[in-house]
This record gives structure tokens, C-alpha cells and sequence, in this order.
């Protein structure tokens, strides 16, 4: 039987190398928007760089790929910044119709949805991670946790929810062959990532507003004042679509880290070294479904509107002007 073909869009090392140990038949294509063109190889401890600089696969002849190359799965692991680029159109020439499996390991509630609309005969699937990793400056990948997957299937009536169960299972068996520590399926994909957004939309979100770690937040109080009431936010939206979040779920969320942790989250990092955030598929996504829904939710709201501030910040330096008194 022929080996599955592997098209992974790449952004972090540790979810990329895992794929790489897998299966030899793996094409990269480098996100050059945020790194340099090689990344350390953390997960594996070597000196010498993985080189990401081939050109995305179009089916034609290159000197990277023979001509009429075909994908079974492609892996798409960059951030989700829908206000900056389309990923549906930038991936559309991996993607073989009704044969391609799409593959989202990426944060966010709705983020299936652009590719069950943009390739309808398509297997779509998505995985909520919690990883260890991040990167500094120029292109070091730090690696400092297990990698903790759950991976399941967003069923459509394109394809038949057979077929989707079986492409998610032979993908979850092949990652788990390349050195994950746990990869599981999950039955319900979507209530995932309204659980994963419960860490996401309140830890991640408030640290980058306010420049604060994760045990600062807590110490301060807002943990009680901010992260749970956004928590009871997302609990009643994910209700009101079908989703029923536990209220152990909700406690293990907010009480998981000690008052002394120093963990700095993936968007206080992205923040402090001007790089895109992605409040728009960890927040503005679930506002926009609570609106659909008639769900109330005023803090997470102010939350991400001032996210978008901060942004607008980065994306705008200060220009020079007189000092005035009004």
C-alpha cells in the first residue's frame, strides 16, 4: 500500500518534526512572514537547521516537486490571522478534491469553516494542542513540554462521516507513530475547542493585554474578577451552541497553574516582540457566534476590543509630535 503523502504548512518546530520523524514523504512550506528561513531542530537536538525554504507545490514540474504531485493530507500548523490572509486560498494548490485530507492544528473556535466552504468534498479535521513550545528571537524554537493532541473530525454532508472518522483515525495513528505523547480523538471537536478557547480567550488574552505572566494575573485578583466571569462567558455561548462545558472543566482551567507560575502565553510573547495576534479566531469568533446566539458577553467583549487596540498599536508606531498640554 502506498505511503501517505504529507504537505505540512509550517510555523513551530515541535509539531513539524514530529510529522518529520513520521514519514519521509513530507513537504514544508516555511511561514517566511514571522521566521527566518531555517528553524532550530529543538525536538531532536540537533545543531544543524531544518531548511523550510521550498515553494509551495502547485502540481506543476519544479526543481522541488515531479509534475502532477497529490496530497493526502495536508497539515496546516501557522497561527490563524483571518483579518491579515485567506489559509484556505494560500493552501488550495495542495488540494486534490475529494482525495486531500485537511489537517488544522491551530488555535480558535471556527477555523474549519473557510475549508468546508472552500473545499467541499474534502475531509476536514482540527486538533486542540497543548505544547510546550515557543519561539525567540531570530528563529529558536524552545521546547520545554510534552505534546498533548486531541484531533477529531468537523463532519459536513460533503463527505460521509465515515469516511472522515476513518481519515482522522489513520492521521492520529500516524502522528502517534512519530513520538507524540498523547493523541487522542475526539468525539466532539467542537465543544474541544470551545474547551481550549476557556484557557486561550482568558490566561492568553489578559497576559498580552496587560503585559503580565500567568501567576501575576492570578495574584492580583483578576483571575477572580476577569478570567472566570470570561470563562462563565464562554460556558453559556458554548451552551447555547449545543456544547455543555463542565463546571470541573471550568474549575481545572482557571486553578490549574500555581499563584507562582511565570509562564508568559503565546500571545504575551507575540505582543512583546510585535508579532500578530489572534484575537480575532480566540475571541472574535466566540463574540460573534454569542451575537448569532443572543448570548450577553460584556467582559469578553471589552477584552477584545482593547486587544484590538493594542494591535492596531503594534501594526501603527508612534509618530513624532510636540508635547501639549490641554
Amino acid at each position: 500500500m502506498a505511503r501517505d503523502r504529507l504537505g505540512v504548512q509550517v510555523e513551530v518546530g515541535s509539531v513539524s518534526t514530529l510529522l518529520k520523524s513520521t514519514s519521509s514523504d513530507v513537504m514544508y512550506r516555511g511561514k517566511r512572514r514571522y521566521f527566518e528561513p531555517t528553524v532550530s531542530d529543538a525536538a531532536f537536538g540537533s545543531s544543524q537547521p531544518t531548511v523550510l525554504g521550498a515553494p509551495l507545490p502547485t502540481g506543476a514540474s519544479t526543481p522541488f516537486e515531479p509534475a502532477k504531485e497529490r496530497y493526502d493530507f495536508v497539515v496546516i500548523c501557522t497561527k490563524q490571522l483571518p483579518e491579515r490572509y485567506s489559509l484556505a486560498d494560500m493552501v488550495a494548490p495542495l488540494v486534490t478534491p475529494s482525495l486531500t485530507s485537511i489537517v488544522l492544528i491551530q488555535n480558535g473556535l471556527n477555523i474549519h469553516v473557510p475549508f468546508i466552504s472552500g473545499f467541499p468534498t474534502n475531509v476536514t479535521m482540527s486538533a486542540v494542542s497543548m505544547i510546550g513550545s515557543f519561539t525567540e528571537p531570530p528563529n529558536k524554537i524552545r521546547h520545554i513540554g510534552p505534546d498533548i493532541l486531541q484531533i477529531g473530525a468537523h463532519y459536513h454532508p460533503g463527505v460521509p462521516d465515515t469516511v472522515s472518522l476513518e481519515r482522522t483515525q489513520t492521521f492520529i495513528d500516524m502522528y502517534t507513530t512519530g513520538g507524540a505523547k498523547s493523541c487522542t480523538l475526539a468525539p466532539d471537536m467542537p465543544k474541544a475547542r470551545y474547551a481550549k478557547i476557556l484557557w486561550n480567550g482568558t490566561f492568553n488574552t489578559i497576559c498580552a493585554l496587560m503585559l503580565m505572566n500567568v501567576g501575576e494575573v492570578q495574584r492580583s485578583g483578576a483571575r477572580e474578577k476577569l478570567v472566570i466571569p470570561i470563562m462563565r462567558e464562554l460556558q453559556a455561548i458554548a451552551k447555547a451552541d449545543g456544547h455543555e462545558l463542565e463546571q470541573d472543566l471550568v474549575q481545572e482551567m482557571a486553578f490549574r497553574s500555581p499563584d507562582t507560575s511565570r509562564w508568559r502565553p503565546s500571545m504575551l510573547l507575540d505582543r512583546e516582540y510585535g508579532r500578530p495576534m489572534e484575537y480575532e479566531v480566540i475571541l472574535g469568533d466566540p463574540i460573534r457566534r454569542a451575537t448569532e446566539l443572543g448570548v450577553a458577553v460584556p467582559i469578553m467583549t471589552t477584552v477584545y476590543e482593547l486587544l484590538k487596540l493594542a494591535a492596531w498599536k503594534l501594526d501603527s508606531p508612534s509618530e513624532s509630535a510636540e508635547p501639549s498640554i490641554v
